[in-house]
């Protein structure tokens, strides 16, 4: 699925899919928010090739493992992080690669699943005029998978705790390998 918000003009705001891209390269005024999720890796890679995307950074959002990084291009800042697509309560989690490129005039977002950042932020992006700094947008959602992430581990700390007291009363193996 691809979507995307353009504000031109400072106040002309619109959503809908590839078709704003061509809206956005040909105004110099328009800022765009373009979110590609789920593509297969040959639509992902015309898109972001479309997007002038550096080729080195399109291998890296492709590639299978890859560590977390920052990389300035001459037209983006490419960031790259595992975001967490599911978070269980025992703390067991499943991972999904984000791609953040942010450029002067526009944000674009990658990633295979659904993203609880991405998906926060999208409805307010053009209330809080978050397309006018593609850079603060990019930080934003970053902070908001960081700090969910830091929630569910405090929100675990009372079962750890318990988890720890049931080891000092009566320790076994079967408690040790829930705690590791």
């Amino acid at each position: 699925m691809i979507k995307a918000q353009i504000c031109s003009q400072g106040t002309n705001w619109q959503e809908g899919g590839t078709e704003l891209i061509d809206q956005w390269l040909h105004d110099p005024s328009a800022l765009l928010w373009l979110d590609v999720e789920g593509e297969t890796p040959q639509n992902e890679r015309l898109i972001l090739e479309q997007m002038d995307c550096h080729p080195l950074a399109i291998e890296d959002v492709q590639r299978f493992r890859n560590p977390p990084k920052t990389e300035i291009y001459d037209n983006y800042t490419m960031m790259l992080y595992r975001g967490i697509s599911t978070f269980n309560d025992d703390l067991t989690i499943e991972q999904q690669t984000i791609a953040l490129f942010a450029g002067v005039r526009c944000l674009v977002s990658t990633h295979k699943l659904p993203s609880r950042a991405i998906n926060h932020y999208w409805p307010v992006a053009h209330a809080e005029e978050l397309l006018s700094s593609p850079g603060l947008l990019a930080t934003r959602i970053m902070r908001f998978s960081v700090g969910r992430h830091l929630d569910m581990l405090l929100g675990f700390e009372p079962v750890l705790t318990e988890l720890e007291d049931s080891m000092q009363d009566k320790p076994n193996d079967a408690l040790m390998r829930e705690m590791v």
